[in-house]
């Protein structure tokens, strides 16, 4: 299902687990779904101490195992706090046995933190393991803290290109005439197309909209620039996963449409020819229609000065006078106002605001 395989940390006490850690290195190896890493066989020999290695990969891996029998630790301890602290969803902890009181406070932290699996033997504990990891790749949750990182990423460029300020505040959006935060319009439509003039937040309020769905920890918010060579949703989300390095196949893709847990931002439309953004808006329609679980937001700039298209009165009706101190002629010009379509949401123009 994948073209790169995660990487799986296996981290217990080498001594009284190493017959099962090897086994389920040998599992994963055989199902194809991850990579195992283990202390005893991945580590390369190195000047620095050995803590460097397994607290690294402890922090990089994309999927953390704990396994907890009866010896404590301290070496395991620190694996689990820099792997909680860099992702706490991807530890995947188990219990051995009912454990001794060394390791009764770490259990109970564990315990306190997270759903841990318990089994009384090393036997029944591969399976369980085994199908945690392929779980946790099929919903994925393997590619949940890139996506986020990556909207993070274009917040922060947005907040410090605006000003240096500590946060940005959520553009609103009119819609039906009524004023609504893009956040609580995106979250109540599976299909969004917010559309503005440059620079009146269309693209910052569909990422900070879509940065919130994704604290449920199920969403997978994917934003995309549109291109002419590619019309396919499939495909943009594809290419949004290879540039967070996870390369998922299209089957594992539309899983994850099928399943409700896409959120996709397409930007850029405006800058497609006439032929292309036809292509498309179609292939998003089809793949709503196909996907209604999941949600799509289209975002396209449009000039000060549009066309009002649908309207099927004569010109000289549809064009008012508006008169607007910073952008538009002086009083008496004629300007094209804005049109309400059914489930599109019209940001505010700036200082402009909404065409009247």
């Amino acid at each position: 299902m994948l073209l790169r395989t995660p990487t799986v940390m296996l981290s217990s006490t080498i001594g009284e687990l190493k017959e099962l850690r090897a086994r389920l290195e040998e599992a994963l190896e055989n199902s194809g779904a991850a990579a195992a890493w283990r202390f005893e066989v991945h580590a390369v020999a190195a000047g620095a101490a050995p803590s460097e290695q397994y607290l690294g990969i402890a922090r990089t891996s994309d999927v953390y195992v704990l396994i907890v029998a009866d010896q404590q630790s301290s070496a395991t301890e620190a694996e689990y706090e820099v792997a909680y602290a860099d992702n706490p969803h991807k530890v995947l902890p188990f219990f051995l046995g009912a454990g001794s009181p060394g390791v009764g406070p770490f259990r109970a932290l564990i315990q306190d933190r997270h759903t841990r699996v318990k089994r009384d033997s090393a036997d029944d504990l591969v399976q369980p393991i085994h199908d945690a990891i392929v779980e946790w790749i099929a919903t994925g949750k393997a590619v949940h803290k890139q996506l986020i990182a990556d909207l993070e990423q274009r917040i922060e460029r947005a907040r410090t290109a605006i000003a240096d300020v500590p946060l940005i505040l959520e553009p609103r959006v009119t819609l039906e005439e009524n004023e609504h935060p893009v956040s609580e319009v995106i979250r109540g439509n599976s299909c969004v197309a917010l559309m503005g003039i440059g620079g009146s937040g269309k693209t910052m309020g569909a990422v900070v909209a879509a940065r919130r769905a994704a604290r449920d920890g199920r969403t997978l918010p994917v934003y995309s620039i549109a291109r002419e060579n590619q019309v396919d949703p499939i495909g943009l989300i594809r290419e949004r996963m290879d540039a967070v390095h996870f390369h998922a196949s299209a089957e594992l893709v539309e899983q994850w449409c099928r399943d409700g847990r896409v959120l996709l931002l397409v930007d850029g439309v405006e800058g497609l020819t006439t032929s292309t953004r036809r292509l498309l808006m179609t292939g998003l329609s089809q793949w709503a229609e196909r996907f209604p679980r999941s949600g799509v937001v289209v975002v396209r700039a449009i000039s000060r000065h549009w066309r009002c298209m649908n309207s099927r009165e004569p010109q000289r009706r549809r064009w008012r006078t508006r008169r607007c101190r910073t952008c538009f002629k002086p009083s008496g010009q004629q300007t094209r106002p804005f049109v309400f379509q059914r489930r599109c949401a019209i940001l505010r123009g700036g200082r402009c605001g909404r065409l009247r």
